[in-house]
């Protein structure tokens, strides 16, 4: 059985204010039948109710935990069980408690008449009153554990939610890169016959390539730094396979340089760009990455150059690899996050994530 929720002080407080209602309930009764209230007596009345439920609750909470009351069968036992309790918490109550009292009256006859005859007035009523209070109890046990289990269920959600978005996030980082190699393999294959020394030097940048993609394969995020290295070894290899047509120019600001983005979101954007731009066109083309900052969000711009392209076209064309980016950001972010394209010139696509520093 798990420990009692409720502390010894929390108990204590829950006891004593459940005196002071009857102190108080007393008095009101007093007032509507024009008596005169003997406070001491009064006060030492449910102040020894407030004693001797003490070791009550201990064997309260063991009921509420061992029938479950939200099943209607429980109550068959839980009621007598409950009437017991308190019928013996009062015959206790009105026995000690009033030997308790004459302690301090040991030879004040009259406040002994007075005292024998207020407990037993208060047999029945008072029974009536624990029992209710005994239900009472039950009530905030259950309320405990119903708040508990509930908390206990978001947690374990959470925890699930988390586990699948981050097999999500493997499966999807998983699918981007396979076609980049395969094209940086044929490359070098055709160089290996022409200049093997630029057939290593793409070697080369292809080992550092995949070195950022195993460093960062089970990371969510990336310093933007790092991430920029990384897609200039990706444009140095894409430089050598378009020779001179490919042109790259980095507009970045210093103050994002330690921004926290999504690894590997960046290569797929550059990838697409490369795609409906330096692949279809025999002349030079230009792509350009800006970084900034607007307010509290990180803007990323891959722009490139040339003839509008037909956002139609290029939604369905758009592959795994920006089909992938979306899914990313959407799992990270949720609505904070959004990737849009801008057909005005050449191609735009921008990329707004909520702006944190990398730790």
């Amino acid at each position: 059985m798990p420990k009692n929720p409720i502390t010894s002080r929390q108990l204590l407080i829950l006891l004593l204010i459940n005196g002071l209602v009857y102190m108080m309930r007393d008095y009101v009764f007093s007032l509507n039948n024009q008596t005169t209230l003997d406070w001491g007596l009064n006060f030492g009345s449910n102040m020894s109710d407030v004693i001797f439920w003490f070791p009550f609750i201990p064997l309260i909470y063991r009921l509420q935990y061992s029938y479950d009351l939200r099943r209607l069968r429980s109550y068959i036992l839980l009621l007598p069980a409950s009437l017991i309790i308190a019928v013996v918490h009062r015959l206790i109550t009105v026995y000690l408690g009033k030997y308790l009292q004459l302690i301090t009256h040991l030879v004040d006859l009259d406040y002994y008449n007075r005292i024998k005859q207020y407990y037993m007035a208060v047999i029945f009523g008072g029974t009536v009153n624990d029992w209710l209070f005994v239900w009472v109890v039950f009530v905030i046990y259950l309320a405990i554990d119903l708040v508990k289990k509930y908390q206990s269920e978001q947690q374990r959600n959470l925890q699930i939610s988390k586990e699948l978005a981050d097999s999500r996030l493997s499966t999807l980082q998983g699918q981007l890169q396979p076609h980049f190699l395969f094209n940086t393999l044929h490359t070098v294959s055709s160089l290996m016959e022409e200049n093997v020394e630029r057939a290593q030097f793409v070697m080369s940048r292809l080992a550092d390539f995949l070195r950022y993609s195993l460093d960062y394969q089970d990371r969510k995020f990336a310093a933007l730094k790092d991430e920029i290295d990384f897609i200039k070894s990706y444009l140095e290899i894409e430089n050598e396979r378009f020779k001179d047509r490919l042109t790259v120019l980095f507009s970045i600001d210093e103050q994002v340089m330690t921004a926290r983005i999504p690894a590997f979101i960046l290569q797929p954007l550059l990838e697409n760009a490369i795609k409906h731009g330096v692949s279809k066109h025999s002349n030079v083309n230009t792509l350009e990455l800006l970084a900034k900052r607007a307010g509290d969000q990180l803007c990323l711009e891959i722009k490139q150059n040339g003839d509008p392209v037909n956002l139609a076209n290029l939604s369905a064309a758009d592959g795994i690899g920006i089909s992938n980016t979306r899914k990313r950001l959407q799992t990270i972010y949720q609505s904070a996050a959004q990737l849009d394209y801008d057909n005005r010139t050449g191609l735009t696509a921008r990329v707004l994530t909520p702006f944190e520093e990398f730790k």
